[in-house]
């Protein structure tokens, strides 16, 4: 993954790296013309001026010092006349001034010591070599460097930086217009920036948006979900206590009947709440945290305990029987509690008196399979999956219809499956799925099954 940081690192390295390649491939060109040329000796340069004057006088001379390419780029020739004026009328250099005024033959440089040309006619004039009129930027001033150096400055840089700009802004500007139609209410709106080949912060950030943006959506959804199947599993049992309310006015002589009623469908709408609220807790805050491992059979146990001193009150038994092998899974212990505690509950509640229910706990392949089977009604085929949605009453109408879909929450979350089917001899069979934590093998002995 290349990120962010050192795609802008890059892009701008490469870019002046370009930039001073191209300078310094100008630089070298121009810097070897001057070398040749500068290989011409001062004698050189008097020679060919003093021949020029021969043949052309004073006015191709002059023409002769006009062209630059006649000269080093940084020196040319003044030439004064008897007169003592430059023939070109050009502004004198200090170094040439001081070689004409200084009085000490020794105080003038070498390069710069005055010579004499002499005319066909035998005028004599004095020509000095000096320093040109520099560029403001030296060698940079040439017209190659330039133009050079305009080129790449307004041309390759702006080039590289606004395909790094439209690279950087484009997505950000998704995110931003994806995020106004999120505010607006809009939660289907996606950026889909990480779906386009973008690894990078970029390319996250979109990730993460539409993540975010997903889980609102569910979040939002379910909640909207949740209130409205409350507001009509709450009109049942309200309506329920009213009836009893009235009829205990009415008739006073059974008012232990209907404050047993009303006590009751108060106990009922206990249930409902803690359930809505344990499903809203877990779409809301997954239980992701505070896992440990932990032996299922106990929790089982622990449950089929409670499940078969509540069914010997009510003529009912409760069987429970647990494999051999691992049974170790990592899960939230009051969580896998209540998961469990929901299924048994369930086969104890629509199991006819004078039957049982049972409970089988075998493992295969690393995974835990939970069996409770009981010998009710059943659930018609098409609302075998609709059981472990909310507020869904499969066997007529019977509980609060929240305890299976917590079920399925809380497996799901583990990694693991609940599915539901009809047994051939009758009842409903309810089977949880967990992945089971790895564990050194067993030792002789520890194969028995336990009861």
């Amino acid at each position: 993954m290349i990120g962010l940081f050192w795609r802008i690192f890059f892009s701008f390295w490469a870019a002046m790296l370009l930039l001073l390649a191209v300078l310094a491939y100008s630089t070298y060109t121009v810097v070897n013309a001057w070398n040749e040329q500068g290989q011409l000796s001062y004698d050189e340069l008097i020679g060919r001026a003093d021949v020029v004057l021969k043949d052309g006088g004073e006015e191709r001379l002059g023409a002769w010092l006009r062209n630059p390419s006649n000269f080093p780029p940084d020196l040319t020739l003044f030439v004064f006349d008897p007169a003592g004026d430059e023939i070109l009328q050009r502004d004198i250099p200090p170094p040439v001034e001081t070689t004409l005024t200084s009085a000490d033959p020794q105080a003038r440089l070498p390069r710069y010591r005055p010579r004499q040309l002499v005319t066909g006619d035998g005028v004599e004039y004095l020509a000095v070599l000096g320093p040109n009129a520099p560029p403001i930027l030296g060698a940079l001033g040439t017209p190659l460097m330039r133009w050079t150096v305009i080129v790449a400055a307004f041309v390759i840089s702006p080039l590289v930086c606004f395909v790094l700009s439209r690279s950087l802004t484009n997505p950000l500007r998704q995110v931003v217009a994806a995020t106004r139609k999120l505010a607006a209410g809009d939660l289907t709106t996606r950026v889909e920036v990480g779906a386009r080949g973008r690894d990078d912060e970029v390319g996250e950030l979109g990730r993460q948006f539409d993540r975010m943006a997903e889980r609102l959506e569910q979040l939002i959804t379910s909640r909207t979900e949740l209130f409205r199947n409350i507001s009509h599993e709450l009109r049942s049992p309200l309506a329920r206590i009213r009836i009893a309310i009235e009829l205990a006015r009415r008739k006073p002589d059974e008012l232990d009947d209907q404050l047993g009623r009303i006590e009751q469908e108060t106990d009922h709408l206990e249930l409902l709440t803690r359930h809505a609220l344990s499903l809203a807790h877990l779409d809301e805050s997954p239980p992701e945290t505070e896992l440990q491992e932990i032996d299922l059979v106990e929790v089982v146990e622990g449950v089929a305990q409670d499940a078969s001193y509540e069914a010997s009150a009510k003529g009912k038994s409760v069987v429970w029987e647990a494999g051999a092998g691992n049974s170790i899974v990592r899960a939230n212990p009051d969580l896998l509690h209540s998961a469990v505690e929901n299924v048994v509950r369930n086969a104890l509640r629509h199991t006819p008196e004078g039957t049982r229910v049972e409970i089988s706990l075998v493992a295969s392949n690393g995974i835990a399979h939970l069996q409770v089977r009981d010998d009710g009604p059943g659930v018609p085929g098409q609302d075998l999956q609709k059981i472990f949605e909310p507020f869904q009453h499969g066997r007529r109408g019977r509980g609060t219809g929240v305890g299976l879909a917590i079920t399925q929450r809380v497996v799901s979350h583990l990694n693991g499956h609940v599915s539901a089917r009809n047994s051939p001899g009758g009842g409903l069979s309810v089977e949880l799925e967990l992945p089971l934590v790895s564990t050194a093998p067993a030792l002789p002995g520890e194969g028995d099954a336990r009861h």
